[in-house]
């Protein structure tokens, strides 16, 4: 019952999270703590340690963001970063980062079914997964660091995130997950939406 309490909680305050982040407001980062942290717990419960720790950083960055956001702010009211776009080249280093590391992560993570029966169906589809949940999760870990800095992008990282992780977790067979995960993709296309009108508005000034 608490385990189900605290899943429910944590999920509440992600979109809590997901709301206040596309109108850039910085209490966006107390709800980003407070669910990776129940996450976290729920995690350790399930014994899910890569998602435990990938919360853990989350909390981290919940921390960093909000120090971020806040930084040469006037009494607290005016945001001290202003949503910016970046340049091409900048995504290109972006995408070429994580996919180096997500390729490494797979074959270390690989190593271990070197001699594996490649011709395994159960073999194939697990692993599949497996890769797709290290390119999610690395991919995440970056456009965390982009949503801090309030880069205007990352929240078509974040549709494709998503995405990825809806169909993770339905051949998974955790369809309350995967379902979650969709609703993300929503809040995306909205957090993109606002911040799209920021950019404008700071284009203009």
């Amino acid at each position: 019952m608490l385990f189900s309490l605290l899943e429910v909680g944590a999920v509440l305050c992600a979109l809590a999270y997901m709301v206040l982040v596309a109108r850039e407001h910085i209490a966006c980062w107390f709800f980003a703590f407070v669910s990776t942290a129940l996450f976290t717990v729920v995690f350790f419960e399930a014994a899910l340690s890569f998602s435990m720790a990938l919360n853990i950083y989350y909390m981290i960055m919940a921390g960093y963001g909000y120090w971020q956001w806040q930084q040469g702010t006037t009494g607290g009211s005016e945001p001290a970063l202003s949503v910016q776009p970046r340049p091409l080249r900048f995504h290109l280093w972006v995408i070429a980062a994580g996919s180096i590391i997500s390729a490494a992560l797979i074959g270390f993570t690989s190593a271990d079914s070197a001699n594996a029966d490649w011709f395994n169906t159960n073999w194939i589809n697990t692993n599949w997964i497996n890769a797709l949940d290290i390119v999610m999760s690395v991919f995440s870990v970056l456009t965390t660091v982009m949503v801090a800095h309030k880069v205007y992008e990352n929240w078509f990282y974040w549709m494709v995130i998503n995405a990825l992780a809806v169909i993770i977790y339905s051949a998974s067979g955790l369809t309350v997950s995967a379902g979650l995960f969709a609703v993300y993709i929503v809040f995306a296309i909205y957090g993109w939406r606002e911040w799209r009108g920021l950019v404008r508005v700071n284009a203009s000034c």
